[in-house]
C-alpha cells in the first residue's frame, strides 16, 4: 500500500522498482535519510517476494530463495552503479547506504565492480571497503590484483604517436595508494605494482612525480608518516631488491637518478626508519615529512556515519 501511494495510487503505471531505487540512491539526503533507507529497504524486499514467487513453483523454496536474491542484487547493483557517477561526497553516501541495507548487496557490489562496462568510481570502491570492514576483506586482494592490472594495461598498447591518459594514471594511484598498507604486506604485489610504475615512468610526464615517490616508498616497504595505516604497519617490511637496467634506459636520466638516489637512500640509510622517500625527493633532507603527497595518500573523502542508519 505504501509503494501505490508513493506511485500516485496507481498500481498499473507504478515506477519499475529498480528505477525507484536508483532514483532514491541518485538524490540521497542528510536531512531525509531515515525516510529513504526505509524506503530502500522496503522496495528491496517486495523485490525479494516477488522473484521468489515466480520461481517457487520450478524449485524448492530454499533454491528460490536463493535465486531471488542473485536476481535482486543484480538489479540493485546496477542501479547503484548508476548512482556513482555523482560527487565523491554523494558516492561515499551511496555506498554507507549500501552497506547498512545488506553487506551482502555490498559484497555483489564490488564483484561487480570489475566487470562494469563503465569506469566506477574510486571513492565507491573505497567508501565500501571502509564502511563493510572485515566483511569485505577478501575484496582487498583482488582490488588491489585490478588496480595493478589496469596500470600496467595503460602501457601495453602504447604506440609512438599514442598519448598516454594521464587522468587515467591518476585514478588508479587514487585508488591504490590508501591501500599501499595491504600492498605492501605482500612481496608478490609490491613487486608487481613497481614493474607497473617503473614501465609507466617511461612513457609519463604529468605524474612523474609521484610514480617516483610511490615507487621509492614500495621499493622501501614502508608508509610515510601521514598515510592512514602508518602506525598500523608494524614492524615494516623489509626492502624489496629491484634490479635498475644496467644498459640504455628509455627513463630519461633525470627520472632514473631520481628513482635510484630515493632507493638507496631508503634501504642504505643507518636510520631506515627515520629517512623518508618523499622528504629527501623533496629536497628536504633534515626538514621532516612535508605533507605535500598527504592528499593523494589519504584517499577518498570521509563523511562521519549518520546517526539514522545506526
Amino acid at each position: 500500500m505504501l509503494l501505490k501511494g508513493m506511485n500516485g495510487g496507481d498500481v498499473t503505471q507504478a515506477q519499475p522498482f529498480e528505477q525507484r531505487v536508483q532514483d532514491i540512491l541518485c538524490s540521497l539526503s542528510v536531512h531525509r535519510l531515515s525516510q529513504q533507507v526505509n524506503e530502500l529497504q522496503l522496495l528491496r524486499a517486495r523485490m525479494l517476494s516477488e522473484d521468489a514467487l515466480r520461481t517457487k513453483h520450478q524449485k524448492v523454496v530454499s533454491g528460490a530463495k536463493e535465486e531471488a536474491l542473485h536476481t535482486v542484487h543484480e538489479k540493485l547493483v546496477s542501479a547503484i552503479l548508476a548512482a556513482s557517477s555523482q560527487s565523491p561526497q554523494a558516492v561515499v553516501l551511496v555506498a554507507e547506504v549500501v552497506v547498512s541495507l545488506e553487506i551482502k548487496l555490498a559484497s555483489a557490489t564490488m564483484q561487480k565492480i570489475p566487470k562494469a562496462e563503465t569506469q566506477v568510481d574510486e571513492h565507491l570502491i573505497l567508501s565500501l571497503l571502509t564502511f563493510g570492514g572485515p566483511p569485505l576483506q577478501s575484496h582487498i586482494g583482488l582490488t588491489i590484483k585490478h588496480c595493478i592490472g589496469q596500470l600496467d594495461a595503460l602501457t601495453n598498447n602504447l604506440g609512438k604517436d599514442v598519448v598516454l591518459a594521464e587522468p587515467s594514471v591518476t585514478k588508479q594511484l587514487k585508488l591504490i595508494l590508501p591501500l599501499l598498507g595491504f600492498v605492501l604486506g605482500n612481496k608478490t604485489s609490491r613487486q608487481e605494482l613497481c614493474f607497473a610504475l617503473f614501465k609507466l615512468l617511461k612513457v609519463s610526464h604529468e605524474s612523474t612525480d609521484l610514480l617516483v615517490v610511490v615507487f621509492c616508498i614500495v621499493v622501501r616497504g614502508n608508509l610515510p608518516p601521514w598515510h592512514a595505516a602508518y602506525s598500523k604497519l608494524k614492524p615494516p617490511a623489509l626492502a624489496l631488491g629491484f634490479t635498475f637496467p644496467s644498459g640504455p634506459s628509455a627513463l630519461r636520466p633525470a627520472v632514473l637518478s631520481r628513482l635510484q638516489a630515493g632507493v638507496n637512500v631508503s634501504t642504505l640509510s643507518a636510520d631506515a626508519s627515520a629517512t623518508d622517500p618523499w622528504t629527501f625527493l623533496d629536497g628536504g633532507m633534515s626538514s621532516g615529512p612535508t605533507g605535500k603527497a598527504a592528499p593523494f595518500l589519504k584517499g577518498s573523502v570521509r563523511v562521519p556515519r549518520f546517526e539514522s542508519l545506526t
